[in-house]
């Protein structure tokens, strides 16, 4: 019986000394760079990268080309940057169950427009368009 309740309370310090642990690392991973996404894509494969405003949102059309019909080109979900915001085309399974017409795919992304001034096209860590925003006026 003591060497149960011996085990117990040792276990229970040792969980207790850990929580510190846990927040240091998770103060740790918050602090660590983002990962840069890989780019499957060669400069000649995107092209036609355009921004406009509609109503409250900016979007941001492109077209990207991936040979093999297997996989689709889409873009990650948008993050925002203080006045920019970056777009990054990504490969991912075709489960449409059709190729885009000459291999191209068309993509597409929607931001919130509060604030933006540019959108940048990114592929990995390379700057593939850089489009301004027009500024409203009046």
């Amino acid at each position: 019986m003591r060497l149960v309740l011996s085990l117990g309370l040792a276990l229970l310090a040792a969980g207790c000394s850990e929580q510190p642990a846990e927040n240091g690392t998770a103060n740790q991973a918050a602090a660590a760079p983002e990962k840069v996404p890989h780019c499957f894509f060669k400069d000649s494969e995107t092209k036609e990268w355009a921004a406009k405003a509609e109503g409250e949102q900016v979007v941001v059309t492109g077209r990207v080309f991936r040979a093999d019909a297997r996989y689709k080109a889409i873009l990650l979900e948008p993050k925002v940057e203080g006045a920019v915001a970056v777009v990054r085309p990504l490969m991912t399974t075709n489960d449409t169950g059709f190729a885009a017409d000459g291999n191209w795919w068309d993509v597409e992304a929607r931001i919130p427009a509060a604030g933006l001034e540019k959108v940048e096209v990114r592929c990995g860590k390379k700057v593939v368009a850089s489009l301004d925003l027009p500024r409203k006026t009046g």
